[in-house]
Order: C-alpha cells, then structure tokens, then sequence
C-alpha cells in the first residue's frame, strides 16, 4: 500500500497548467497529527535547515506572505519529502517514537535514544535537504 503523501508538483491547481475549475486538484497539504509531528521534529529540523531558517528569516524581515510563495513551497516539499522519507527508510523507528512519546508524555527524555536513532537513519538516508549533497 503506498500511502506516501504527493509532492506539490504532482498535484497542481488549475492556475498552474490550465487546468479547468471542474477538473481542480487540491494542493497537497502535509497534516501531521501532535504526535507525528514530535515524533519527526528532530530529523525535520536538520534534513530541512536551509529551508526553515529561509523562511523564518523572511517572516523576522516582515516580507509580505505573497512575496514568501517560493520558500513556503521549498519548505512545504522539503517537510513532505521528509515525512514520506522517513515513514519509507526508518517507518519502524518513527512509529516507535510515537509510541514512546504517547506513553511517557511528561518525560521525552525516555525517547532520547530512540530519536538518535532516526536521525542516523535520516542521515544515512540522505532525506531532506541532504538528498541535494
């Protein structure tokens, strides 16, 4: 079952291609739930670096979000190849990082070990931005 999640480029609204409004794709929007989101937070933040701290700046500058549409998109891809990447090379150890985090919600230190180990399948994985190097 592939439940990999599309990339934008792979489901593009009706502007981009002209497309019909009959026939419009919804952009794909990576909605996480509370726990996988802490779950990926670690390995998101070094496989995306370049591209948060991107955009943060932007926002910190007062850049006008219309102005901000390619580094939210480099963002957005970035989140989405990270997520399907994990899920796809390191799907075990994620979902033992949920697991982890649900059980001991007022002590995440108990997952230290195990969000190591994500983020060495991550690296090891060449996801994120380190599939550009």
């Amino acid at each position: 079952k592939d439940d990999r999640i599309p990339s934008r480029r792979e489901t593009r609204g009706p502007y981009s291609e002209g497309v019909k409004m009959s026939e419009e794709k919804t952009p794909a929007r990576l909605v996480l739930t509370q726990n996988e989101m802490n779950a990926m937070s670690s390995a998101f933040t070094m496989l995306c670096n370049n591209s948060i701290l991107t955009f943060m700046d932007m926002k910190a500058n007062k850049k006008h979000p219309m102005k901000m549409n390619k580094e939210r998109d480099a963002l957005e891809d970035c989140a989405l190849s990270t997520y399907n990447g994990l899920k796809d090379n390191c799907g075990e150890t994620l979902a033992e990082i949920e697991k982890c985090l649900a059980q001991n919600p007022a002590s995440w230190k108990l997952c230290t070990p195990l969000r190591e180990k994500l983020n060495e399948c991550a690296v090891r994985s060449k996801l994120g931005e380190l599939s550009k190097s």
